[in-house]
């Protein structure tokens, strides 16, 4: 979850009940990782929904264009004459100016929200990111597609990005006060960890480990926003920081 006081200085206030993606980056390097998160969601958002038409990437775009796109492009790169070099100069020209329009669109499903902290942004979802026809809940699509690109990094072994330093998932966002935390981490954990309240044979036991993190601000009681948020994890799951299948990250922002 992503949390933060109503005494902020500063960037913009997050939106609570909100999901997105915490990112960190080098310093000046803002711009430049955003442009890759929407590189990334044109790709990932697109195939982690279940619309038969692929549903809308972060730029908006949809699977035809996609294609078009890529067609296009394919066109480009072929040098058909003694002019090759302007040409390529111009398709990359216009290509840059694709990019910047699709990240101006009006109906990304995602839009950046500066914190007011040098290489920490949150992408916050829109309401353009939900989709009718998809059951999942939007902040579980979050979960997913950050997944799903691990995975495809991990499986391909080539690096997403050049800029981003972390790409975390946000489920919700709350006012830094531990009722509120808790309140806010008992339907996380309830997607992740099973109802604590089942009391059926053979259900998964999971270990797992609980992070706090804070930035520009004063911190909370470190053990008391931990414990706020293993108050409402199942008993039958056991704590293990060594080797954890399932990470709980709390990041209090700004005061």
């Amino acid at each position: 979850g992503r949390y933060y006081n109503n005494n902020s200085l500063g960037g913009d206030e997050l939106p609570r009940s909100s999901c997105g993606f915490l990112l960190s980056c080098a310093d000046r390097c803002e711009n430049k990782c955003v442009s890759d998160v929407f590189r990334m969601m044109d790709e990932f958002w697109t195939s982690s929904s279940s619309s038969p038409t692929g549903g809308d990437s972060a730029a908006g775009g949809g699977g035809a264009e996609a294609s078009d796109d890529k067609k296009k492009e394919g066109e480009k790169d072929k040098p058909t004459s003694a002019t090759a070099d302007v040409d390529v100069s111009k398709a990359l020209e216009e290509e840059l100016k694709d990019l910047r329009a699709k990240s101006r669109r009006e109906n990304a499903p995602f839009k950046r929200v500066d914190i007011g902290s040098r290489g920490t942004l949150y992408m916050v979802a829109t309401e353009h990111a939900k989709n009718e026809n998809d059951a999942k809940p939007l902040p579980t699509r979050v979960y997913d597609t950050v997944r799903a690109i691990m995975d495809d990094v991990d499986k391909t072994r080539r690096c997403k990005s050049r800029w981003l330093n972390r790409f975390l998932p946000v489920e919700d966002v709350c006012v830094a006060k531990l009722d509120d935390i808790k309140a806010c981490a008992a339907p996380i954990i309830a997607r992740h960890f099973g109802d604590p309240n089942d009391t059926a044979q053979d259900l998964p036991v999971y270990r797992y480990a609980v992070i706090y993190d804070h930035r520009i601000c004063t911190k909370l009681d470190r053990l008391g926003v931990i414990n706020a948020v293993v108050d409402s994890v199942p008993k039958r799951h056991v704590v293990n920081l060594d080797r954890p299948q399932i990470v709980v990250i709390v990041t209090h922002v700004k005061n």
